[in-house]
């Protein structure tokens, strides 16, 4: 999955996953069910025969990369995702908590160090250290939103929620 990412498709908003292109004027994607098309042109009196590939403009803020893991139910978990951790006790066993994580909702984020798990105050660990741990260990967790869908998932409103 090196190189996958997804992100909102620039003219309609929906979600394209493909291969990420950054470009001098914005940024695009190589969508993973693409379209390549034979073009023959004729350029300064040169016959040129060649492909085309489809690309897709993004909004380059929405953009995602897949940290290469999925969930129990096979979705793939990209930076930007929630994800929700069965039960806490798991999680403090695993990672030696005194505190239960909120809900058992954690913001999955790629960092400069790599991806990361964050419960939005002060729990932060290495994503794919512990997603493969929990996975071993029996635990279980699924992708339940994202950050830009899901704006009820950010703690600040599940806190709100709760008061």
């Amino acid at each position: 999955m090196d190189n996958f990412y997804r992100a909102k498709n620039k003219e309609n908003g929906e979600w394209v996953y493909g291969i990420y292109l950054p470009l001098l004027d914005g940024a695009c994607m190589i969508p993973d069910d693409a379209r390549i098309c034979r073009k023959a042109e004729v350029v300064d009196g040169e016959e040129i025969n060649g492909h085309l590939i489809e690309t897709v403009p993004i909004k380059r803020s929405t953009l995602g990369m897949c940290f290469g893991i999925e969930d129990n139910a096979g979705m793939p978990v990209f930076s930007g995702d929630y994800i929700k951790v069965k039960t806490a006790s798991v999680v403090k066993s695993i990672c030696g908590l005194d505190a239960a994580v909120q809900d058992g909702i954690l913001l999955a984020e790629e960092t400069d160090r790599g991806f990361f798990l964050f419960d939005g105050e002060t729990f932060s660990i290495n994503a794919l250290q512990f997603l493969h741990r929990l996975q071993e260990s029996g635990g279980e967790f699924t992708v339940c939103g994202n950050i830009y869908d899901n704006p009820e998932l950010t703690p600040e409103a599940r806190k709100n929620s709760i008061a």
